[in-house]
């Protein structure tokens, strides 16, 4: 394990772990300076995109149901599909059109997505633009 030094924080002038913009963390998250700097900020999800979510919920499951052994079949899978695939992205009503949809197993989701050229090859993903 690599261990951090200690350097000095620009606004207290202590010794201690640099955090962000050669500051600590406490300086970080109190400087005057910058009122409209949070460090930390989680986005809000909109209305429209909470319903979108519980929709996709509902027929991620039932999906799920109707498909239960992995579609990608590769040399690592584990036959059970857990995940879905968006073969054309989440955008939009593409978020919840079952015909892009893949059920695929976690080690064959992660190949697809860590290599989408050879996904695209094998027909388990489509251009996104």
């Amino acid at each position: 394990m690599i261990e951090r030094k200690k350097k000095v924080c620009k606004m207290c002038l202590n010794d201690k772990y640099i955090w962000a913009r050669g500051m600590c963390q406490e300086c970080a998250y109190n400087n005057p300076k910058d009122k409209n700097h949070h460090p930390v900020r989680i986005a809000p999800v909109s209305d429209k995109r909470k319903k979108q979510n519980a929709e996709y919920q509902k027929v991620r499951i039932e999906f799920l149901n109707n498909n239960q052994v992995c579609q990608a079949k590769l040399p690592i899978c584990t036959h059970w599909a857990t995940e879905i695939h968006h073969q054309s992205g989440r955008i939009g009503d593409l978020l919840t059109d079952t015909n892009k949809f893949v059920a695929i197993c976690r080690p064959c989701h992660t190949y697809i997505e860590l290599h989408p050229e050879q996904a695209k090859e094998m027909g388990l993903s489509k251009n996104r633009l």
